[in-house]
């Protein structure tokens, strides 16, 4: 499943409780409800607890895009989110992780006269480029 933001986002890990809830989530993310789409995410991150790392850190790399796309935009807690993503590496290796948090340098690039958001796009940076894969 793909957003229109362009990422790809995790598919549920077996057919629980969970699975409305992502869906409805990308639904509200391509109605531009990113509020509620972020607060699916946020859910979605309890429910999975300390399980799952994986769908954790995509989850979480869906809250930042959600809070930098709001209406009102909340960069500070877009970067907050962010960086406990960039938290996820080298334990969680994918290509969807890489995605996303490409996606969110992106999202988060239009507010990088905050400061929250300006540290976190040079802590990506420097990931991405010390050799490491994020």
């Amino acid at each position: 499943m793909v957003s229109k933001l362009g990422g790809p986002f995790p598919a549920a890990a077996s057919p629980d409780s969970s699975a409305p809830r992502l869906h409805e989530r990308l639904a509200r993310a391509d109605l531009g409800q990113h509020e509620r789409a972020a607060a699916g995410a946020e859910q979605a991150v309890l429910l999975h607890g300390d399980a799952f790392a994986r769908n954790r850190a995509l989850y979480t790399a869906d809250i930042a895009i959600q809070h930098a796309l709001r209406d009102t935009p909340e960069p500070e807690a877009a970067a907050d989110a962010a960086g406990r993503v960039l938290a996820f590496p080298p334990e969680v290796r994918s290509d969807r992780l890489l995605q996303l948090l490409h996606n969110v340098a992106g999202v988060l690039q239009r507010h990088n006269r905050v400061p929250a958001v300006a540290g976190w796009i040079e802590e990506y940076r420097t990931a991405t480029t010390a050799g490491g894969r994020a």
